[in-house]
C-alpha cells in the first residue's frame, strides 16, 4: 500500500492573499510536499458543530464562530459570530451567544441556547440583518445547509425515519435516497431519484442510495458535489481512491470521478472532500482519538497535476470561496495543541499553485477541475 500521494517532487510557494499574514509551511509525506504561505487571522475558533462553523460570504469575507476568551473550552454565552475581512485583516463581531450558524445565498440562520432543551433559531438576510423568521425549537434543530434555513426534510440518515431526503437549492427540487429504516440505517435504494414537490420524479440517477452521504452546492461550477466516505477503496492496480459524483439538475445527470487519496486514509474516519478550481482538497483529521499526529493528518490537494499535503496539523472546518480559489480552515499544530489552546482561523489562495483561467459566469457549465472518470 502507498503511504503518500503519488507525485513527482515539487516544492511550490503558494502566494498569500493580498494581505500580510503569518507565514508557515506544510510538509507532506516524503517525496510529495507543497509549501504554503498562510494568512493567520489570529482569531481563536471553536470546534465544528453539526451545522456550518465557517463559510465564505464572498471571495474576501469569512463568517465563523469564535471567541475572545483564551483556551479550548468556552461557555456557550462567550461564543461570537465573527466576520473576517481577509484582504484587510479586519475582524467584526456580528453577534454574541451564537452556538452555530448556516450561511447560503445571502441568508444566515443562527442558533442560540434557549431555556431547557430549546434552541432559538433566527433566519435573516445577512447584509441588511433583516429578520425573516424567529422561532424556538425543542431538541436538536435540523438545518437545510444548502439554503440556510430550517430543513423541510431530514438531512441525515440518523434523523430520517422512513425515507431519507437531501434538499437542493430552491427550484432544483430534492434528492430521494429511498427508505432508510426505523433506526436511521443507510438507505438501500437501487438508484437515487431527483424529485420536486409538484412533478414527482424528475430523473432516476445512475447512483445507488448508499453511495452518497454528503451533498454540497459548488458555486464556481453551478453543480452539486456528492460523495460517501464509506465508498473509499483500493483499486486492483494498488491505487487508493475516493469515488465522488457531480450532479446537474438541468438534465445532464451524474458524472463520476475518482479522487486519489493516501492509502493511510482508507480505513480512517474523519475525512472530508472539497472541490477547488485546481483539484480537490482532502481533509483528514486522523489521530484525533488517540491524541497522536498522523503522518497524513492535515489538508491534502488531490485530483489535479499537483498532489501533496498543503497544510499539516489538526485541520477542521474547511471552506472554499465561491470562486473556488480561496481556502479557509480551523488549524492547530496538533490535536494536543488544539485541546490545550484551541485552533485559529487561517486562509490561503490555492489557485496560486498554477495558472488558472478566469472564473466563468455561474450560468456556464465549465469543467475547470481535472477529473479521472471511471
Amino acid at each position: 500500500m502507498h503511504l503518500c500521494l503519488t507525485a513527482g517532487v515539487r516544492r511550490i510557494q503558494v502566494a498569500a492573499l493580498a494581505v500580510a499574514g503569518v507565514g508557515g509551511s506544510a510538509m507532506a509525506c516524503a517525496g510529495s510536499q507543497l509549501d504554503v504561505s498562510l494568512i493567520d487571522s489570529g482569531a481563536s475558533v471553536l470546534s465544528p458543530s453539526t451545522a456550518s462553523s465557517i463559510s465564505w460570504v464572498d471571495n474576501d469575507r469569512v463568517l465563523f464562530v469564535g471567541t475572545d476568551k483564551e483556551g479550548a473550552h468556552v461557555p456557550l454565552s462567550d461564543r461570537v459570530l465573527k466576520l473576517w475581512h481577509v484582504s484587510t485583516g479586519q475582524i467584526e463581531n456580528i453577534e454574541s451567544g451564537v452556538v452555530r450558524f448556516v450561511y447560503a445565498n445571502g441568508s444566515i440562520v443562527t442558533s442560540k441556547q434557549g431555556e431547557g432543551r430549546k434552541s432559538i433559531i433566527e433566519t435573516r438576510r445577512f447584509d441588511t440583518r433583516e429578520t425573516v423568521q424567529r422561532i424556538e425549537v425543542e431538541g436538536k434543530p435540523v438545518y437545510d445547509l444548502i439554503n440556510a434555513r430550517m430543513s423541510a426534510y431530514a438531512d441525515s440518515p440518523g434523523q430520517a425515519f422512513g425515507r431519507r431526503w437531501k434538499p437542493l437549492r430552491d427550484g432544483d427540487g430534492f434528492l430521494d435516497f429511498g427508505e432508510s429504516g426505523a433506526t436511521g440505517g443507510r438507505p438501500t435504494a437501487e438508484a437515487i431519484q431527483h424529485r420536486d414537490a409538484e412533478n414527482g420524479v424528475l430523473a432516476t440517477l445512475d447512483l445507488p442510495g448508499d453511495q452518497v452521504e454528503r451533498v454540497s452546492y459548488v458555486d464556481f461550477r453551478n453543480e452539486y458535489f456528492l460523495y460517501s466516505t464509506t465508498a473509499r477503496r483500493e483499486t486492483e492496480d494498488g491505487r487508493c481512491i475516493q469515488p465522488a459524483h457531480w450532479f446537474s439538475p438541468d438534465g445532464r445527470g451524474v458524472r463520476h470521478t475518482d479522487i486519489p487519496i493516501p492509502c493511510d486514509l482508507l480505513l480512517s474516519s474523519g475525512l472530508w472532500v472539497h472541490p477547488t478550481r485546481v483539484g480537490y482538497v482532502v481533509v483528514f483529521t486522523g489521530g484525533a482519538s488517540s491524541g497522536g499526529q498522523s503522518r497524513t493528518q492535515g489538508l491534502h490537494l488531490a485530483g489535479g497535476d499537483l498532489k501533496g499535503r498543503v497544510l499539516e496539523g489538526f485541520v477542521e472546518a474547511v471552506a472554499v470561496s465561491p470562486d473556488g480559489c480561496k481556502i479557509s480552515a480551523f488549524q492547530a499544530p496538533s490535536i494536543k495543541a488544539k485541546r490545550k489552546h484551541g485552533s485559529t482561523l487561517k486562509a490561503f489562495d490555492i489557485c496560486s499553485l498554477e495558472d488558472v483561467p478566469p472564473r466563468p459566469s455561474l450560468s456556464s457549465r465549465s469543467e475547470p477541475i481535472r477529473e479521472t472518470a471511471y
